[in-house]
Order: C-alpha cells, then sequence, then structure tokens
C-alpha cells in the first residue's frame, strides 16, 4: 500500500519543496500556503477512516467464527497456559524461548479465549490503518493516504492476518509503529527522541512476536554510530525525498 500510494505522489516530489516541519506548521508560522493536496483535511480524514474502519470490521466480522488455527492450539496457547499457571517463573525456564515471547504473553492476556484474542487482533487492523494514514500524509499528500488506505482494506489477503490468533498481527502493527516513528525521526528532528522511542517500541514488538529483523535492528544501530548527526541528515530534503520514493 505504501509502495502504491507513493506513486500517486511521486510526480511531484521533485516539483514540491520539502521541509522538515509539517505543512501545517509551516503554513501558520507565515510562510506559503500548502498546495491543496498537502493541506491536513481532519475532518474528512476522521469520516474517511470511520467508513473503511466499518468495511473492515465487517469482513473481518465474517471470519470470527473459524475453527482455531492449529498453530496456535499446539504451539502457543499450551505456553499460554503454563504462564497464568506458574506465573513469571515460566519466563526463567528453558522452554519459554523456544516460541517468541508474544506469541504466548498475548494469548494469556486474554486467558486463551480465540474470540477475544480474534477481536483484540481485529482492532490491531484498524490501528495499522490509522498509522498507514498519518504516515503517507506525512512523506506525501492527502490523495496518497486515501489511495494507500483503500488499498488497505479493499486487499483480499492483508484484512485475513489480523481476526487471528496468531502473531501476525503484533507483527504488522509492529512495522506500521516502528515505520510511524522512522518518519517523525526523519521530518521532526527537533523531536528525535519522542519517535526514536515510539520506533524502538515498533521494532521491539516485531522482534518479541516474529524475530527475523534483528540484523536490521543491528544494521540501525551501526548507522546510528557512523553518523553522530544523523537525526539532521536524515532530516534533509534530499533523504526524505528518497523515502518518499521508497
Amino acid at each position: 500500500s505504501l509502495s502504491s500510494a507513493a506513486g500517486a505522489c511521486g510526480a511531484g516530489v521533485g516539483k514540491r519543496q520539502v521541509t522538515n516541519a509539517p505543512v501545517s506548521e509551516a503554513w501558520a508560522n507565515g510562510g506559503e500556503p500548502p498546495p491543496r493536496s498537502q493541506r491536513r483535511h481532519p475532518l474528512f480524514a476522521t469520516v474517511w477512516l470511520m467508513a473503511l474502519a466499518a468495511i473492515a470490521v465487517v469482513r473481518m466480522a465474517r471470519r470470527m467464527d473459524h475453527t482455531a488455527i492449529p498453530d496456535a492450539v499446539h504451539r502457543y496457547f499450551p505456553y499460554a497456559t503454563r504462564l497464568m499457571n506458574e506465573g513469571l517463573g515460566f519466563l526463567l525456564s528453558p522452554e519459554s524461548a523456544h516460541v517468541a515471547p508474544l506469541g504466548y504473553l498475548w494469548p494469556a492476556l486474554f486467558g486463551n479465549d480465540v474470540l477475544t484474542i480474534r477481536w483484540v487482533n481485529a482492532c490491531l487492523f484498524l490501528v495499522c490503518l490509522v498509522l498507514l494514514w498519518h504516515i503517507c500524509q506525512r512523506l506525501c499528500d492527502t490523495r496518497a493516504a486515501v489511495i494507500a488506505t483503500l488499498l488497505m482494506v479493499a486487499h483480499p489477503q492483508l484484512y485475513t492476518l489480523f481476526p487471528v490468533e496468531l502473531t501476525e498481527p503484533l507483527f504488522m502493527t509492529g512495522i506500521f509503529v516502528w515505520v510511524f516513528g522512522l518518519v517523525g525521526i526523519a521530518q521532526q528532528p527537533d523531536r528525535r527522541w519522542r519517535y526514536i522511542a515510539v520506533a524502538a517500541v515498533g521494532l521491539a514488538i516485531t522482534l518479541l512476536s516474529r524475530p527475523v529483523l534483528q540484523f536490521t535492528a543491528l544494521i540501525l544501530m551501526l548507522l546510528a554510530l557512523m553518523f553522530g548527526n544523523w537525526p539532521g541528515r536524515l532530516g534533509s530534503v534530499k533523504t526524505i525525498t528518497s523515502v518518499r520514493r521508497i
């Protein structure tokens, strides 16, 4: 969805001047009025996201009565049961390292109730939808945000990853939170520590649910050590333009 949305504004990247501050702040501080497509429309965003959320909830509700997934029943739920019975001491046992921690911590929070877990994970889809809107609006404009969120809801398979009792919903949410934090670091270096914390939380969620981004975390740490002024560099016009194209 991000790639498709980026195409909507890729042709205009070279024509518009990119600033570190959001266009609404620049306009409020006496700058030039932004193009209509770049202006924030909170009322439209609210109505649009609520409409898409309603469609997504209806589609996900149809999957709530499906049979429990064997991988969760035979792998995650037994560990969650042990955690509920043994308490936090289970985390110190060798067996707790056989499964990603959030694979059994998350079901344990809801007592291994499949229906509750599915509805909570369905709500994570809505969280990702809102994050995608803000990511696209920050990197491009409202049109890109509309296209990206529409594609996310209309995709025939993406929504099916959320109303399940697996780790995919947590992993996807972590990815969106992580990207949202990176975009904030790039565009608002004066508030970088706030967004660094957000990005760190998102990356931690991905590592604790499906540990596949370890090398990405290592590479980012090495880049941070190599470039002492990396938040300022990320905030440059050239870098933000590159992120848009990606």
